[in-house]
């Protein structure tokens, strides 16, 4: 899957995974990039991490992408339990208001 480049400088983006954290894409552009975003929280695969990655504000993922991220949430990893939960909830929240919206 590809990664798509840094929002705010137009830097190449990479993936890394870490031992404890999960997957992760992030601005590898540590020069120039004034923001150097991350995804938040680590991913349980590398394609659900560049999907959170990939997805702009102005993109709305689609329940399939949602669902799995989900699901993914379900299988925590042992330090991020409480954030996971706290993220679930949110997905949720942002889910139903979407709806209600007729998105």
């Amino acid at each position: 899957m590809k990664i798509k480049r840094c929002p705010f400088c137009g830097g190449k983006a990479v993936s890394a995974h870490y031992r404890f954290f999960g997957w992760k894409v992030f601005c590898d552009n540590n020069f120039d990039c004034e923001v150097i975003p991350a995804t938040e929280g680590g991913f349980k695969t590398e394609e659900d991490a560049i999907i959170a990655w990939n997805t702009r504000y102005n993109e709305i993922p689609t329940d399939a992408e949602i669902d799995r991220i989900l699901d993914d949430l379900d299988k925590p990893f042992p330090k991020v339990r409480f954030f996971g939960e706290r993220i679930t909830e949110a997905i949720k929240t942002i889910k139903r208001f979407l709806v209600r919206q007729g998105n």
